[in-house]
């Protein structure tokens, strides 16, 4: 873990800052729990936890520079959401300024905000870690930090729940994908009494 942490730190600090770098380590140890308590492989979730944020650029139109020189900018849905913009940016540098190949880290890394349907446990738990790291304080985040070590669906549905209803009381852009992960985890026959 510490090996990881030393060959990004200091990229990751230039490009995402200290603060946004720090939570990221939370999220990094906090998916390599949950991947240990779900038999998911701890390496793919170190590194999808601590560059889960690396297309978090501290300046927003370095995001949105970086972001039209890889033809991410290409939808409106990312116009509207820097937050929705920053996943994909990340996906893209994980793989061609970090190395990472594995296509189920990428996949993490670019779902993380978003979620979608039938996702795999690695982006599972890179959503829901970054949903619940320790410095997240919320209503309702102590019910999901226990639901996500009960069962990943459940606490995927209620965490997304939660999302949209934020994200309409605050008028901000919902994407579609969000609307989809949700209604793909309300018809896996959930127990809904959660």
């Amino acid at each position: 873990m510490y090996e990881l942490i030393d060959k990004y730190k200091e990229t990751l600090i230039k490009d995402i800052g200290k603060k946004r770098y720090e939570h990221c380590v939370r999220v990094m140890e906090t998916a390599k729990k949950m991947a240990g308590a779900y038999g998911v492989n701890e390496q793919k979730a170190l590194v999808a936890g601590l560059l889960h944020d690396c297309g978090r650029y501290i300046d927003e139109k370095l995001l949105l520079q970086k972001s039209k020189q890889y033809n991410i900018l290409s939808s409106n849905s990312f116009e509207n959401s820097k937050e929705l913009l920053h996943a994909n940016l990340g996906a893209y540098l994980a793989k061609h300024k970090y190395g990472i190949d594995d296509e189920d880290i990428l996949n993490a890394i670019k779902y993380h905000t978003t979620g979608r349907e039938n996702m795999s446990n690695l982006e599972k738990i890179i959503f829901l870690a970054d949903y619940i790291e320790p410095n997240r304080v919320f209503e309702g985040v102590k019910e999901i930090r226990e639901l996500c070590y009960e069962d990943l669906d459940i606490a995927m549905l209620k965490s997304l729940t939660n999302n949209i209803l934020h994200i309409i009381n605050n008028n901000r852009y919902l994407d579609i994908r969000t609307a989809r992960a949700r209604n793909y985890f309300l018809t896996k026959n959930i127990d809904l009494q959660y």
